[in-house]
C-alpha cells in the first residue's frame, strides 16, 4: 500500500507540472499578442500624440508665466510683524527718563517709550503726537496747546491729561531735579485754560518755541506721591509708564557684560500698533565690544561704530552701512580769540585754502558723498539762505592773502611773521566720524605753508579739556542744525563763555543783532530777512569753515528695514518711524 501511494504523489506531481507549462505558453502568446497589437497602434497614433504632448506642455508654460506675471504686477515683499530689533550702542545709558537723558542715545530711548506734545514728523517739521493743535498768540509771547483725548498710558484705559503736562514742566523747572531742560524752561509760565487746553507765556516772543515742545510726557499718578527731594533718584532708578510705541520690560547684563534694555510693542499706541514685537538696545563699552556684538549675532544693528570699522565689517559679511542725512553739519571752528586765528585775514585766508570737495571725498562712504553745506542754517529752510555760498577754494588766493598779512614762506618751507611761525592745533574727536575730515584739513594747510598739527582727544575728556577751555585753534566738530533756523545757542556773543555752545567765541553786533529779531519774528518772511543778514555776517567774518551736511551711520544685518531714506533732525529722532520699522519680510497683495 505504502509503494502504490508513492506512485500516485509522482503522477500527481507531474501533471501539476505540465499544466504549469501550458499556462506559461498561453500567458506568453497572449502578451505577445497584445503588445505588438498595441505597439502597432501607438505607430498608428504617434504623430497625434506628439501634438496632444505639445500643446500639454504650452498650457503649463502659460499657467507658470501668468503666476509668474501676477507675483511681479500684484504681488511684493513688504516686512511681516514680529521679530526683534537688536540695537547695539557704545556707552553707558544713566537714563532715559525724558526729563534726565542727556546724550544722543539716552533722548532716542526715551523716544521710544514716552510721547510728547510735538514731534518731527516724516517731513522733519512739527506734527502733533499728545497735542491736537498749537497756536500762537497774537503778540508771539504766548501759545495755547489743545490736547487729544484718546492717548493713553501703556497698559491702560487711562488717558494721558493736561494735569500730566503740567506735572512734568514743573519737574522741569524744579531746581532739585536738575533737568538738562531746566535752562529752557525756568523763564516759561504755563497756565491750565480748560482739561484739554494748557497756555505757555514767554517772556520775549521766541517764533522757535514750539521747538521746545518736544518734551516726553511722564504720568502724575504714578509720580504723585514721591518726595522732591527724592524724585531725581528715583527717575533714575525707575522706569515710569510712557505712551508712546514701547513699554519698558526689563534690564539684563548679558554674557557678554553688555547691558541689554528689552522693549515691548504698545499695540494700544494711539498711531497704530509697531509691526516690530521687541526692541533690545544693548550697551557696549567701546568700539570692539560693538564689533564682536554684531559679529556674534547679538545684534542686527549697530549705531555709534567708527566708520571705518563699519565699512571694513560690512565688505567682510552679509551687512550693509545705512547712510541717513541729518540737519546737522561738521565744521572747521576758529578760535576768533586766542592765536593766529583772532585774525579775520588768516581765517579768510584759511578758508580759500580749503578744498571742500576734497573734504567731502574723504567722508565718502561707497559712492555716497557727504552733501553740501555752505552756511550754519540747514539748506531747504529759506531759498535767499541756501543761495548763500562760501567763497570757493583758491590756493593761489590763499596764498597772497596770507603774504599780504605778513606770513611768508621761510627756508623749512613753513610760513613766520616777525619770527613767529605759523601753527595750528587742530582738534577733533578720535574715533568720530569726521577724523578724516580733519585730517584732510591738515594736510591742505600744511601743503600752504602751515605748520598745522592735529590732536585727536578722547571723548571721555574731551569736554573737560578742550570744549570747555577752548583749547584748540581749529576744533572740528559737528553742530546740531535742527529743522529751525534758528542758531541763536552756537552764534550770538552770549554764547561764547565756558558752558556756551558758540564754540568758536564769535562776537558779531550784526549777527547778535539779526539772531536776536529772527527768533523773535513770528512772520517767516520777516524771518529769512534777519537769518540772511546774520548769514551775510558771517560769510564775512569767517569764524568758521562750512565743511559739509553730516550723515548718520548705521551699521545693518539685511533683514532689518529701518529708517526712511528721509533726512533726521537730529539722532535722538531716529526712532520717529519706528512704528513701520521691520526685522523679517513676507509677501503680499499689491493693492490695485
Amino acid at each position: 500500500m505504502g509503494k502504490r501511494k508513492a506512485l500516485s504523489f509522482t503522477a500527481i506531481w507531474r501533471w501539476l507540472q505540465k499544466r504549469a507549462d501550458n499556462v506559461e505558453q498561453v500567458t506568453s502568446r497572449h502578451s505577445t499578442v497584445f503588445f505588438r497589437s498595441r505597439a502597432d497602434n501607438l505607430r498608428e497614433i504617434r504623430g497625434s500624440l506628439a501634438i496632444w504632448l505639445g500643446l500639454f506642455g504650452l498650457l503649463i508654460v502659460i499657467v507658470l508665466s501668468q503666476a509668474l506675471v501676477y507675483g511681479v504686477n500684484f504681488q511684493t515683499q513688504t516686512g511681516g510683524r514680529g521679530g526683534v530689533y537688536a540695537e547695539g550702542i557704545i556707552g553707558e545709558v544713566k537714563s532715559f527718563n525724558p526729563i534726565l537723558a542727556t546724550t544722543e542715545d539716552e533722548k532716542a530711548i526715551s523716544k521710544l517709550v514716552y510721547g510728547s506734545l510735538l514731534r518731527i514728523d516724516g517731513t522733519n517739521n512739527l506734527g502733533g503726537d499728545i497735542a491736537e493743535t498749537w497756536l500762537p498768540g497774537p503778540d508771539g509771547l504766548s501759545y495755547d496747546v489743545r490736547i487729544k483725548n484718546h492717548v493713553r498710558w501703556q497698559g491702560s484705559d487711562e488717558v494721558v491729561t493736561v494735569d500730566d503736562v503740567l506735572f512734568t514742566i514743573n519737574l522741569i523747572q524744579n531746581p532739585q531735579i536738575n533737568s538738562p531742560l531746566y535752562d529752557t524752561w525756568r523763564a516759561i509760565e504755563v497756565e491750565k485754560i480748560d482739561n484739554l487746553t494748557l497756555r505757555f507765556k514767554l517772556r520775549t516772543a521766541l517764533a522757535s518755541f514750539p521747538q521746545v515742545l518736544t518734551f516726553g510726557v511722564l504720568p502724575k499718578q504714578d509720580l504723585v506721591k514721591v518726595e522732591i527731594a527724592g524724585m531725581r533718584e528715583h527717575l533714575t532708578e525707575h522706569v515710569v509708564r510712557g505712551s508712546g510705541p514701547y513699554s519698558y520690560r526689563n534690564t539684563v547684563i548679558a554674557q557678554s557684560k553688555n547691558t541689554v534694555y528689552g522693549f515691548v510693542a504698545n499695540d494700544g499706541y494711539h498711531r497704530g500698533a509697531p509691526k516690530i514685537a521687541s526692541i533690545h538696545i544693548e550697551s557696549y563699552a567701546d568700539n570692539n565690544s560693538l564689533v564682536g556684538g554684531f559679529n556674534d549675532g547679538e545684534v542686527n544693528m549697530a549705531t555709534g561704530l567708527a566708520l571705518p570699522t563699519a565699512q571694513e565689517i560690512a565688505k567682510s559679511n552679509d551687512s550693509a552701512i545705512l547712510t541717513t542725512p541729518l540737519d546737522s553739519g561738521v565744521f572747521a571752528l576758529f578760535n576768533t580769540t586766542t592765536g593766529v586765528t583772532s585774525d579775520k585775514a588768516v581765517r579768510q585766508a584759511l578758508r580759500l585754502a580749503v578744498d571742500r570737495d576734497a573734504v567731502r571725498a574723504s567722508a565718502r562712504v561707497g559712492e555716497r558723498l557727504p552733501g553740501v553745506l555752505e552756511t550754519p542754517i540747514a539748506p531747504g529752510i529759506y531759498t535767499t539762505v541756501d543761495n548763500a555760498v562760501q567763497p570757493i577754494y583758491n590756493f593761489g588766493e590763499a596764498a597772497k592773502a596770507l603774504n599780504s598779512a605778513g606770513w611768508a614762506i621761510g627756508r623749512d618751507k613753513y610760513r613766520t611773521k616777525s619770527g613767529q611761525p605759523l601753527s595750528l592745533n587742530v582738534v577733533t574727536v578720535k574715533d568720530s566720524d569726521y577724523v578724516a575730515a580733519a585730517n584732510s584739513l591738515v594736510e591742505q594747510w600744511r601743503a600752504i605753508g602751515i605748520d598745522a598739527k592735529l590732536t585727536m582727544a578722547d571723548a571721555e575728556t574731551f569736554q573737560q579739556n578742550y570744549l570747555i577751555p577752548r583749547s584748540y585753534d581749529v576744533l572740528v566738530y559737528q553742530l546740531q542744525l535742527g529743522a529751525d533756523a534758528d542758531e541763536y545757542v552756537y552764534w550770538h556773543s552770549s554764547n561764547a563763555r565756558a558752558q556756551g555752545l558758540n564754540l568758536s567765541n564769535y562776537t558779531s553786533p550784526v549777527a547778535d543783532l539779526a539772531l536776536t529779531r529772527g527768533r523773535a519774528q513770528a512772520d517767516e518772511a520777516a524771518r529769512e530777512t534777519q537769518y540772511k543778514s546774520f548769514v551775510n555776517a558771517w560769510l564775512d567774518d569767517a569764524p568758521a569753515v562750512a565743511l559739509y551736511q553730516a550723515n548718520f551711520y548705521s551699521l545693518q544685518d539685511r533683514a532689518v528695514r529701518a529708517f526712511g531714506g528721509f533726512t533726521l533732525a537730529t539722532e535722538a529722532d531716529r526712532y520717529r518711524d519706528v512704528v513701520n520699522w521691520t526685522v523679517s519680510s513676507t509677501t503680499v497683495n499689491k493693492t490695485p
